[in-house]
C-alpha cells in the first residue's frame, strides 16, 4: 500500500503502529507568531516529492479536472448529501460504495464544520459533527479519505496554518471511535497561500494537490505528484536555504523529476485520465456522435466504415473486461503469495497493467475515429 509520509517528523505508517498513543503536534504556532514563522520551522523537514505535472484551471470547477477513479470514491457538493444550499461552498467525500461520507457543512455565513454520515436503509443518518477536528482548526473543507478507511485529509485555517487554507491529516481510532488531533502535513504541500485539496490514488501511485499559490483571483494550480511510502526530506542533502525554499514553494516542478521515474508516472496518469473519460461500450446504453446524434446500436450508423469500427470497439472492450478480470485475480494471488512468488507475480502484473493502459488508449482513439468517420459521411450527403 502506498502511504504518503506527511508528518514533519514522523510518517503515517509509523503513526498507525502507535495509533493507541496520543499524537502530538510537533510544531505549534501561537496566535502572536507572524505568518511565516511556521513556514520557517517546517522548512528543514520539507518532503522530497516528485511533481510530474501541473496546470492552471478555474477554482470553481477544479474538482472536475482531477481524474479520480471510482474505486477511491468521489468528491461532491455537500448539498447532495444533506440537502439545502450552503452560504459557503462546501464539499463531501463519498466512499466507493456510496454508503459513507465525510463532508463540510456551513454553521453560519462564514464558518464550516466537518461532519460524517452513513447511508442506512436508503437514508442518510443524522449528521455527526467531528468535534475532535472542529475544535482544533477553523473552517475545515474538502475532505478526502484514503483507501485504508482511517486516514483523512482536509483543508482548514487556524493557528496551525501557514496562511489561508492548509492541508491537514488525521487518523481514525476505531477503538475509541474518534479521530486524533489533526496534523499540518507540512511543506511543500502547504504554503502561505490557500492549499485547498489533496487526494491520493494508491493503486495508481498518483496524488493531486490543489493550491492558489502564485495564481490570479479565481484560479488554482493542480499539481500531480507521486506519493511515497515513507516520508523523505532534504535534510541529508544539505541544500542551500534558497534552494530548499524553492523546493518547498514548488517553484519549478522539473527540479523534482530526479526523485523518481517521471515517464512511468506520466504513463499512469495518462491511463487514469483515459479510464476516467472512457466507458466501455458494453456498459453503455448509448453512443454519442455529437450533441444532436446519439446511437443505440450498430444499425444506427449511416457510414459502413464507422459501423465496422463500432463492432471492433465492442470486441476491444470485451478484451478489456477480460484483462481487468485477470489482473484482479493476479492482484489477489499477489496478496496471498509468499515472498518468492511475489517477485514473479509482480512482473506479470506490471506487464498486464501496461497492456491494459494500451487497450484504454486504443479504445479512446477508436471512439474518436468512429465519430469522425460518421460525421464526415453525414456531412457529404
Amino acid at each position: 500500500m502506498i502511504i504518503m509520509g506527511v508528518f514533519p517528523q514522523i510518517c503515517i505508517a509509523q503513526a498507525k503502529k502507535d495509533v493507541k498513543q496520543k499524537v502530538t503536534m510537533p510544531i505549534v504556532k501561537t496566535e502572536a507568531e507572524p505568518v511565516n514563522s511556521l513556514f520557517e520551522q517546517l522548512l528543514p523537514a520539507t518532503a522530497k516529492v516528485m511533481f510530474i505535472d501541473s496546470f492552471i484551471t478555474d477554482k470553481d470547477n477544479f474538482l472536475e479536472k482531477i481524474p479520480l477513479v471510482a474505486e477511491i470514491g468521489s468528491i461532491v457538493r455537500s448539498s447532495t448529501i444533506v440537502g439545502g444550499q450552503d452560504s459557503v461552498q462546501t464539499f463531501a467525500y463519498l466512499n466507493e460504495y456510496g454508503n459513507k461520507c465525510y463532508f463540510a457543512q456551513s454553521a453560519n455565513d462564514s464558518t464550516t464544520l466537518l461532519c460524517t454520515s452513513d447511508l442506512l436503509d436508503k437514508h442518510w443518518s443524522s449528521t455527526k459533527q467531528l468535534d475532535e477536528i472542529n475544535n482544533e482548526v477553523d473552517n475545515p473543507n474538502y475532505p478526502f479519505l484514503l483507501a485504508d478507511g482511517t486516514t483523512l485529509y482536509f483543508a482548514a485555517k487556524g493557528n496551525m496554518s501557514i496562511g489561508g487554507y492548509d492541508i491537514f491529516m488525521t487518523i481514525y481510532d476505531s477503538e475509541n471511535g474518534h479521530f486524533y488531533s489533526p496534523q499540518n502535513i507540512g511543506l511543500p504541500f502547504n504554503s502561505s497561500a490557500n492549499d485547498y485539496f489533496l487526494a491520493i490514488d494508491e493503486s495508481n501511485e498518483l496524488g493531486w494537490l490543489v493550491s492558489d499559490r502564485n495564481q490570479e483571483e479565481g484560479k488554482v494550480c493542480i499539481y500531480t505528484f507521486v506519493p511515497t511510502e515513507v516520508r523523505q526530506s532534504f535534510e541529508a542533502d544539505n541544500l542551500p536555504k534558497e534552494k530548499l525554499k524553492s523546493m518547498a514553494l514548488i517553484r519549478q516542478i522539473s527540479d523534482t523529476w530526479a526523485f523518481g521515474n517521471r515517464d512511468e508516472a506520466m504513463d499512469r496518469l495518462a491511463s487514469v485520465s483515459i479510464q476516467k473519460e472512457t466507458t466501455p461500450v458494453a456498459q453503455l446504453n448509448t453512443f454519442a456522435i455529437n450533441d444532436e446524434r446519439v446511437y443505440r446500436n450498430a444499425d444506427d450508423f449511416e457510414s459502413a466504415e464507422a459501423r465496422k469500427l463500432f463492432l471492433q470497439l465492442g470486441e476491444l472492450t470485451d478484451m478489456l473486461h477480460q484483462e481487468d478480470r485477470e489482473i484482479d485475480d493476479l492482484r489477489t494471488k499477489y496478496q496471498e503469495a509468499k515472498k518468492d512468488e511475489k517477485n514473479n507475480l509482480k512482473e506479470t502484473i506490471l506487464k498486464k497493467e501496461h497492456h491494459i493502459r494500451q487497450i484504454y488508449h486504443d479504445v479512446a482513439q477508436l471512439k474518436k475515429e468512429i465519430r469522425n468517420k460518421e460525421i464526415m459521411f453525414i456531412n457529404k450527403k
